[in-house]
């Protein structure tokens, strides 16, 4: 039997045994559970101190590292400002300066601030051969309270060298209504820039022989100073060609069937009236030809692949109509699209 176990220290029976002081007496772990407790939280707190740092630090790091990026992927240098000292008739000015890129090692071209009427500042990039190269502007704007977005509206421009711009109105025709005004204001400003921008690049020499009537969209009412071009029998054409007769000038799209059938429907109108028709196509020689062989029967045809031509005219997308008058004024201009509404009456008012 297992023998009990007894108390002989009856002098002390209210103190408690050793065991159970021992029992009461708290273990070292529990003595030290709450320091370490407390030194786990503050290393959180320093864990999470040094991690928001690292973050906000990297974060900086990484916006220098952007900034940083952009400023090795290009160099601009040689600024300066220029002014419109051809069209003075207000303060026009643009910044110009060259652009380096880092990456290819070789001059990229320029870049243009220019300003835009109740707009902000335009800014464009134009490469080695003056083609455009990217169209931005300095500031978002708003139109009726919403955001207005050019992004689409500046692609179409992407590549387009000043002898495609100058009389394209199509191309500055923008697809979101909303962007009419900007779109007008921006034209004019744009095409006063590029203009600047080429003389001073290429000379005031070169220009002048590129646009001798200007870069301005020649309107109703002015006169042609430059016509020369070659048509496809190999006859020469120049401005005292046109002189002291009613001419008018048809550009044709040659890939739209539809198109080429309105010229020729609209040419058979004007010949028996005495008026000279000269047809000038948006291609090469060898696509022309079908329409010579189709369309033009008698009639001259100069074909305009590079348009050249078309920018010396002014003439907006084909199909297009022109009449010039005796004194080489325009009397019209427009894309063709109804003839009756549209090419009838204007035929009638240019024969009085």
């Amino acid at each position: 039997m297992a023998r009990k176990k007894y108390n002989h220290n009856l002098h002390n029976e209210t103190q408690p045994s050793v065991s159970k002081q021992k029992k009461n007496q708290p273990s070292i772990k529990q003595k030290y559970a709450g320091w370490v407790v407390v030194v786990l939280i503050g290393s959180l707190i320093i864990n999470l101190y040094f991690l928001g740092n690292a973050f906000f630090f990297a974060g900086r790091s990484l916006n220098k590292m952007e900034i940083a990026s952009s400023k090795a992927a290009f160099t601009v240098s040689n600024p300066v400002t220029l002014k419109d000292r051809v069209n003075t008739k207000d303060s026009f000015h643009i910044s110009i300066a060259e652009i380096w890129d880092n990456r290819m090692q070789r001059a990229l071209g320029y870049t243009v601030q220019f300003p835009i009427p109740n707009f902000p500042d335009g800014t464009v990039i134009l490469d080695a051969q003056m083609a455009v190269y990217s169209v931005n502007l300095m500031n978002s704007f708003s139109i009726k309270g919403s955001k207005a977005y050019t992004g689409a509206f500046f692609r179409r421009l992407q590549g387009m060298t000043i002898e495609h711009l100058v009389g394209n109105n199509g191309i500055f025709q923008p697809d979101e209504e909303d962007l009419t005004i900007f779109a007008e204001h921006f034209k004019d400003s744009f095409l006063r820039a590029f203009t600047i921008a080429y003389r001073y690049v290429n000379g005031s020499d070169a220009f002048d022989q590129l646009f001798p009537n200007g870069v301005s969209l020649a309107s109703v009412g002015d006169q042609l100073k430059a016509f020369q071009a070659t048509d496809m029998n190999g006859q020469r054409w120049t401005l005292q060609d046109l002189y002291g007769k009613k001419t008018a000038l048809i550009y044709v799209d040659v890939g739209c069937g539809t198109c080429k059938s309105k010229c020729g429907t609209i040419r058979d109108l004007l010949v028996p009236s005495g008026i000279d028709v000269i047809f000038i196509t948006d291609a090469s020689e060898e696509d022309s030809a079908k329409f010579v062989e189709d369309y033009a029967r008698n009639q001259p045809v100069i074909f305009d692949s590079d348009k050249s031509l078309a920018n010396l005219l002014y003439l907006g997308s084909a199909p297009y109509l022109m009449f010039v008058d005796t004194d080489l004024t325009i009397r019209y201009k427009s894309a063709i699209d109804s003839i009756v509404d549209d090419v009838e009456p204007a035929l009638e008012e240019f024969l009085h």
